[in-house]
């Protein structure tokens, strides 16, 4: 009986592991209404960044940013409209090396403290219309292991790499994976990142809709969203998922099924 108490407990203990997974994290479906204040009192508002009151915030309390192209949220979509800036942005050799100069960009941090942990995670989606013939740069910024001081931004890959604009809905997945280099050839680190960020979007004049943003977590399939509340907009607001937030979900079926072939084999041995 002990051979075969242990046999099951042997059996039910890597099909356990294995049934954790990390959650995806739903960033924003620009939804309204909805607070848009953060954690720490700044109120963004619902239809743009330039505010006297502050800036605003996607569902992880995280913020955005930009330089030449303005966003604003609508019902359900946030639109960027590219444009530029002048003069353009010179690249800091210690954060950005080797690249060109910058004429445009936009961001969405990955948390408020703008120091995530995404070694659990496998991906950024980004479901939305990117019209005929609109390009740009995707990098990743991290920061240094204070949580305070910007490092080396990761290799930059271009849009077409991943899809073809077509200018109607498509979904964008961007691995992890691709980003595991800074510009200088290092390892990149993904325990303290900062913000996904497109960098030099064209062509000027041209429209972005986006309608939502995740990150994938390593579930094999059927990925869970962590769950955001959704409040009518001037209610009071709560930090969305903390500076680390990596939600663990249980697999219950295999639990289950599991606990069922351990009964089994109890049951079994007791009738003999």
């Amino acid at each position: 009986m002990k051979s075969i108490l242990a046999l099951a407990i042997g059996v039910a203990l890597p099909i356990l592991s294995q049934a954790a997974c990390t959650a995806d994290i739903l960033m924003d479906d620009f939804r309204m209404p909805r607070p848009f204040t953060n954690s720490s009192g700044l109120n963004g508002g619902p239809t743009q960044q330039n505010l006297p009151a502050g800036v605003s915030f996607n569902l992880v309390d995280a913020d955005y940013g930009e330089a030449g192209v303005p966003y604003v949220y609508n019902n359900g979509s946030m639109t960027l409209t590219v444009g530029s800036i002048s003069p353009v942005y010179t690249p800091d050799p210690s954060t950005n090396p080797k690249t060109a100069n910058t004429f445009n960009y936009w961001y969405t941090k990955f948390n408020n403290g703008a120091c995530f942990d995404a070694t659990s995670y496998t991906s950024v989606e980004i479901i939305g219309t990117f019209p005929v013939g609109v390009n740009f740069n995707i990098t990743m910024t991290q920061k240094a292991s204070n949580c305070l001081n910007r490092t080396i931004d990761s290799e930059y890959h271009l849009l077409t790499k991943y899809i073809t604009p077509s200018g109607s809905q498509q979904t964008l997945t961007i691995p992890f994976s691709d980003f595991s280099q800074n510009l200088l050839g290092a390892a990149y680190d993904f325990v303290h990142l900062k913000d996904f960020t497109l960098v030099n979007i064209t062509p000027q004049g041209a429209v972005i809709t986006l309608k939502s943003i995740k990150v994938l977590g390593n579930c094999a399939t059927g990925n869970a969203t962590t769950p955001v509340q959704t409040l009518p907009y001037g209610a009071t607001s709560t930090p969305r998922s903390g500076s680390s937030a990596s939600p663990v979900i249980v697999n219950t079926n295999a639990v289950v099924s599991v606990m069922a072939l351990c009964i089994g084999a109890l049951v079994g041995v007791l009738v003999l």
